[in-house]
């Protein structure tokens, strides 16, 4: 799979309703969305960007305190 501009997984996109993720507008609305329902999720925007960097289920561990600190990109 090529690129896309958003870091969506193909079931986080279709969740957020985008179809074509490789479509600018599709995959910047999706993010938003997206973004949007974290922020909701987990009221705090660091922790939203947590989830949106490493996943929604990193995050609720480490917030448990059953698992480590999230983190995105290269270990």
């Amino acid at each position: 799979m090529s690129p896309t501009i958003t870091p969506d997984m193909p079931d986080t996109a279709k969740a957020v309703g985008v179809r074509d993720p490789h479509d600018p507008a599709q995959a910047i609305f999706g993010a938003a969305k997206l973004m949007s329902q974290l922020l909701d999720k987990y009221g705090d925007p660091a922790h939203a960007l947590m989830a949106y960097g490493s996943g929604q289920g990193s995050v609720d561990s480490w917030l448990r305190g059953a698992g480590p600190e999230p983190r995105y990109g290269p270990k």
